[in-house]
């Protein structure tokens, strides 16, 4: 049902319970759907982007009008840290927030408009690229979560920003 759409549901006298008992005399009731919880989330679980030329940090949204980002630049010898503790998280949630400025500097923070139509997936990307702070060829980890929402619930990402090129034909 499609969310926030009102319905009369009605059971017609006479219709046979389980037991074989019937139904007196008819029922009717108005019920109306809720709305799709809020959610919000990374689409992909890493992104190589080459500098100047990216779509972004693709993201799933319903329902979340904004949310916060964190942006850490990695060490390059911290690299291997964070994806060891990444692949022992639990159903692949990162608990290690707190080693993140350890293993580098936060780089960039930033609340970001999404604003989707109501109780509607949608997707969208934030513009990486337009930010100075993180166009510098390195390692990032990117933490979110939803604007004035305190239970502790963050999202992360990582991507690598790169001004490598590689290139190829088919012959």
């Amino acid at each position: 049902a499609a969310p926030q759409t009102s319905y009369e549901v009605s059971v017609h006298q006479g219709l046979p319970a389980l037991t074989g008992v019937e139904l007196k005399q008819p029922f009717s009731q108005n019920v109306t759907t809720r709305d799709v919880r809020p959610a919000i989330g990374f689409a992909s679980e890493g992104s190589v982007l080459p500098a100047n030329l990216t779509n972004g940090i693709p993201l799933t949204v319903v329902n979340v009008k904004e949310v916060n980002i964190d942006f850490h630049r990695l060490q390059p010898e911290h690299i291997a840290d964070f994806n060891r503790h990444l692949s022992e998280s639990w159903q692949g949630r990162f608990y290690r927030y707190d080693m993140l400025r350890s293993w580098g500097e936060l780089a960039y923070s930033g609340r970001f408009d999404l604003d989707p139509p109501l109780n509607t997936v949608v997707k969208k990307s934030i513009a990486v690229e337009d930010i100075p702070a993180l166009q510098e060829p390195g390692f990032y980890v990117a933490v979110m979560d939803e604007a004035g929402d305190y239970d502790y619930r963050r999202y992360i990402t990582y991507f690598v920003v790169t001004d490598i090129g590689v290139g190829g034909c088919v012959s």
